[in-house]
C-alpha cells in the first residue's frame, strides 16, 4: 500500500472524527461533555465525607472544610483550588468544593476549567487541518529548505521544512553484535586446566 494511501485515508478518518465530534458539541447540556458532566455526578456521590464548613473569607471565597476524620481542608472558590489538590490537578471541583459550592448556592459548572466547556472545545475543532506534503504535491528546495510548487496551500501554512530535532541518547551507548568490546566465553568453551602441585 502506497504511503500517499495511507496519509490520505488516517486524514479522512481524522475529519470525520473531528465532524462527529463537532455535531456532539452542539448538544451538551450545561456547556460541558457527557463525560465531564459523569465524572462531577461520581463526586457529588462522595461528599458524604464532609462533616462541617466554616466560612473564613466570604470576599474571597474562603472556607474550611473538616473532614469526617477530623481533618482540615481549606477550598478557595476565587483560586479554584483546594489544599486536597484534586480540582488543580483535573480541572473539575472535588468533593470537598462541591460542598462549598452547594452551600453557597453557587453553579458548580462555573467552576470547571475552561477546557473542558464549549467555547474552547469549538475552537479546537474549527482549526483547519492542512495537507500533508508528500512526493507528488511539491519538492523541497535543498539550497534553501523552502518547500517549492505549494501554490495550492493557504498563506498561514509554513513552507520551511525543518529538520527533526534529535535529542542526545542518554545512558549507556549501544554496541553492535558484530564488534564487541571483549568476548565472554561460554564455560563449555573454556579448557580444562589443571593445575599441578610440586
Amino acid at each position: 500500500m502506497l504511503v500517499s494511501c495511507l496519509v490520505s485515508g488516517h486524514l479522512e478518518k481524522l475529519g470525520k472524527k473531528f465532524g462527529k465530534h463537532k455535531e456532539e458539541i452542539e448538544e451538551w447540556v450545561n456547556g460541558v461533555g457527557e463525560r465531564i458532566e459523569q465524572k462531577i455526578t461520581d463526586t457529588y456521590k462522595q461528599m458524604g465525607c464532609v462533616a462541617a464548613i466554616e466560612c473564613y473569607s466570604m470576599l474571597l471565597g474562603e472556607y474550611s472544610v473538616v473532614l469526617t476524620n477530623s481533618r482540615k481542608l481549606v477550598v478557595k472558590l476565587g483560586c479554584q483550588t483546594c489544599t486536597y489538590r484534586k480540582w488543580q490537578m483535573t480541572g473539575l471541583p472535588c468533593c470537598h468544593a462541591l460542598v462549598v459550592i452547594a452551600k453557597a448556592n453557587l453553579w458548580v459548572y462555573d467552576f470547571v476549567h475552561p477546557m473542558y466547556k464549549v467555547d474552547t472545545q469549538r475552537r479546537i475543532h474549527n482549526q483547519v487541518i492542512h495537507p500533508m506534503e508528500t512526493h507528488d504535491m511539491t519538492i523541497v528546495d535543498g539550497r534553501t529548505g523552502r518547500v517549492v510548487g505549494g501554490d495550492e496551500l493557504d498563506d498561514d501554512y509554513s513552507h520551511y521544512i525543518l529538520p527533526p530535532c534529535n535529542r542526545e541518547q542518554f545512558g549507556r551507548p549501544h554496541q553492535s553484535a558484530e564488534s564487541p568490546k571483549h568476548k565472554v566465553q561460554h564455560p563449555a568453551d573454556v579448557p580444562n586446566v589443571v593445575k599441578l602441585e610440586t
